[in-house]
């Protein structure tokens, strides 16, 4: 094994993700995928230093301000860092460690003098530290002001949501070099900490690529966390592929044995953990991905302010108590959580979202940082159980149908089994290149062929223009266009690209087919065909650029046209876009190819889907469906269950009659009925019938 070649370093260390631009009193911030942080900063002056953040930070900026403003879309927290949090107008200090304005709140607060802490995450994560008096003032709906009786020092501090790879190691195509590439995978993680449960503590791991010798760079060998944690495999390419989430996760190094026992070890903390492979591997690798996981996420969310979670009062009532685990070093809370009994443990926390099956071949090994990245439990046709789901999804009611479409399942290479999608490794090459190319708008064009009523293409453009829950979009329109038409749509920066027409030989336009192989690069991340042979064509437009293709061979109409698309703008991933409209528009003939788990929409709160059922006959219960990828994170909804719940859980709760109205009108969260999806502009239609 040798060290790094220069070109192994993908991103100087220099290099910031975000930029930020001020000019006159305004504040801008973007990072590379064109997410948006702006403010204003009355009467600021620059200074040289700046306050210290604890955690990872992209860029900073330091001053005196007199005033800072800006629109508040979702909540900030304020902690004082000095004594116990107080407000001026009150004697009692403030319950918990942080204070939650909220968009819709209307609040005006007054801090004596301290040093103080604001946490506001959205498409940018910002941080504000400040020292002195204040005033914070929120108006609902409105602008959020934190005014000061003279300038005052202050910084901002900003984190993307947006991780790209820094570094490429090569490897040698043997169990050992698969193993050296998985080890070091763990170098993107920025803490051993609970904490490192949440994407802004897990960096982009380095990408992998096949040669004839293995180089590590040796950037990655210096930020490799030293976790005390090995885990040992059998010298197996899929009992290798297999433990590569759980070694990513954990920073274990992966040791490749002849013994056909899987054990995680740590040493000094005289701890051995047989990992089982009753019924397979992959079941015994997942359940410990899965209780790591998400017992760090508790544990990391044990604090006397932080949200209560409806499986950490479980695993309490049960007797099971995660706090001493606090202060634990990683290799001590692992073997903790590994010693706790399966029942009650394995039957609340929730089941993992994403699982690939892989072909056992090393070729396939640059798709693993992805994998890993997006905490994708790994399994292959030797180390899982079972072909897939086979049963028909239209034979199912809603809400088990919903639920079984909620895990989500795809294939690298070719494998005997029945997925959601089919990836394809050039589509994570493309979609790292597309983390580069932001904007703070989507782009969809819509084209129809000449077999096709130019009425269908404005129906769906209508479906797609801008819905208040979702992101702002422009939409244009092509009717029977020409080649040359088309390939300046497909190079001219869309996003979305949705084609309705014959593609038996390229897609149809005006003056002949135009073969999608004679396209070079192409710009839109995803691409929805709908037409015969459609399918046929998929992969030329992931070779071209795409990251996913949506595939059918018929043409839809109405609703069933739109509604994949739709439920993308919704934040849904595309290969859960495609399954759940395949529950209401059942076609044999849907396929995805390339990285289904990609979102066209990228955020950080994927919405929910509903299926409501009759409770009673006064009463209704509905069901809330998360489609999350990473698993991280908690929803809830406060006006029907005071319950909050970790991300892939799904949950129910009980409408009665007389809140059906107050229930649909106000609803931001598709709902799935036996006769279809329907929107939340569209869900007044279901009080007719129930109310």
């Amino acid at each position: 094994m040798t060290e790094t070649a220069a070109s192994d370093r993908l991103i100087d260390e220099s290099d910031s993700p975000v930029d930020i631009e001020l000019q006159g009193t305004s504040l801008r911030a973007t990072d590379s995928a064109g997410n948006v942080f702006t403010c204003d900063l009355t009467g600021f002056s620059e200074l040289s230093w700046t306050h210290s953040f604890e955690e990872p930070i992209d860029a900073t900026l330091s001053g005196r301000v007199s005033e800072l403003r800006c629109d508040l879309r979702n909540v900030i927290a304020l902690e004082r860092r000095d004594a116990p949090l107080r407000f001026v107008d009150r004697d009692e200090p403030i319950e918990g460690e942080h204070f939650d304005i909220g968009f819709e709140d209307d609040v005006t607060v007054r801090l004596p003098a301290g040093e103080y802490y604001c946490q506001y995450d959205c498409e940018i994560f910002a941080r504000i530290r400040f020292d002195g008096e204040a005033r914070i003032r929120n108006r609902s709906q409105g602008e959020l002001s934190i005014t000061f009786p003279h300038p005052t020092p202050l910084t901002i501090g900003f984190k993307s949501t947006v991780e790209v790879p820094r570094d490429r190691l090569t490897i040698e195509p043997t169990t050992t070099g698969l193993a050296t590439a998985i080890t070091n995978l763990s170098a993107a993680l920025r803490t051993t900490g609970p904490s490192r449960v949440h994407r802004s503590h897990r960096g982009y791991p380095p990408l992998v690529g096949v040669g004839d010798e293995t180089v590590v760079p040796e950037s990655v060998r210096e930020n490799r966390p030293e976790t005390g944690l090995d885990l040992f495999v059998p010298d197996t390419i899929d009992a290798i592929y297999t433990a590569a989430p759980v070694a990513y996760f954990l920073g274990a190094r992966v040791v490749p044995t002849s013994d056909r026992s899987p054990r995680l070890v740590a040493e000094a903390a005289d701890f051995s953990y047989q990992i089982p492979t009753d019924p397979s591997l992959a079941t015994g690798i997942s359940t410990v991905l899965r209780r790591t996981f998400f017992l760090d996420l508790l544990v990391d969310w044990i604090q006397p302010d932080a949200p209560t979670l409806a499986e950490h009062t479980q695993l309490a009532e049960a007797g099971i108590d995660l706090e001493p685990c606090r202060d634990r070093s990683l290799a001590d809370r692992v073997a903790t959580y590994l010693d706790l009994p399966a029942d009650p443990v394995d039957e609340i926390l929730p089941g993992w979202p994403y699982r690939m099956t892989m072909a056992p071949d090393p070729s396939y090994a640059p798709a693993l940082p992805h994998l890993c990245y997006d905490l994708a439990a790994i399994d292959t046709p030797q180390t899982s159980q079972g072909h897939g789901t086979s049963a028909p999804v239209e034979s199912k009611p809603p809400q088990q149908a919903l639920l079984d479409t909620q895990p989500l399942h795809g294939t690298v290479g070719s494998v005997d089994r029945e997925a959601d999608f089919e990836a394809r490794l050039a589509a994570y090459e493309n979609r790292i290149r597309s983390l580069e190319r932001g904007t703070e708008r989507r782009s969809i064009v819509v084209a129809t062929g000449p077999s096709v009523d130019p009425a269908l293409g404005a129906e769906l453009a209508a479906a797609y223009t801008d819905r208040e829950e979702t992101v702002p979009t422009t939409v244009e329109t092509l009717a029977q266009p020409t080649r040359d038409t088309l390939r300046r749509a497909l190079t001219g920066g869309a996003d979305f690209f949705h084609y309705v027409g014959t593609c038996t030989d390229g897609l149809g336009c005006l003056d002949g087919p135009l073969d999608p192989e004679s396209l070079s690069e192409i710009d839109p991340t995803v691409v929805q065909l709908d037409g015969p042979g459609a399918r046929s064509v998929a992969d030329a437009f992931v070779t071209a650029g795409a990251v996913a293709v949506a595939s059918r061979d018929r043409v839809h109409e109405g609703r069933a046209g739109s509604r994949l698309g739709t439920l993308l703008l919704y934040g849904q991933s595309v290969a859960t876009a495609a399954q759940c409209s395949q529950l209401v528009d059942f076609d044999p003939t849907l396929s995805v190819v390339g990285d289904g788990a990609h979102r066209y929409v990228a955020k950080w709160k994927p919405t929910a889907i509903q299926t409501v059922s009759a409770d009673a006959a006064d009463s209704l219960e509905v069901t809330v469906v998360p489609f999350s990828v990473d698993p991280v994170g908690a929803h809830w909804r406060p006006d029907y269950d005071s319950r909050i719940h970790l991300m892939p859980a799904a949950y129910s709760y009980d409408v009665e009659a007389s809140a059906y109205s107050q229930h649909f009108l106000h609803n931001n969260q598709p709902v799935l009925l036996d006769d279809g999806l329907y929107l939340p502009d569209e869900q007044r239609r279901l009080l007719y019938p129930i109310a």
